[in-house]
């Protein structure tokens, strides 16, 4: 388990929220601009190696079945995964 201080946290989530820049953070956090990065930086890697395994696992081919077949019913394409301005993503099951 790791531990990251407050303070950090504070500065990582004001980063998130408000897309201030490392200058203005520094200024509002009494901190240089290059700490701020590597507050930043730090704390993004830190929290993707503690929160992936549980939120973001690998997809496995049954999960894929399982979003097509969920996409097909509500929008009836079928073989399609997703859509992001309205682009459809398919897949194809491929014999090797």
């Amino acid at each position: 388990m790791c531990r990251i201080s407050i303070a950090i946290i504070i500065i990582y989530c004001w980063y998130l929220t408000t897309g201030s820049s490392f200058k203005t953070l520094a200024f509002t956090f009494i901190m240089g601009a290059s700490t701020i990065g590597k507050v930043v930086a730090e704390t993004a890697i830190v929290l993707w190696d503690e929160l992936q395994p549980l939120h973001m696992q690998r997809p496995t081919k049954y999960i894929f079945n399982d979003i097509a077949n969920d996409f097909y019913h509500i929008w009836k394409f079928s073989n399609v995964i997703g859509a992001i301005d309205e682009n459809m993503f398919g897949y194809n099951i491929l014999n090797i």
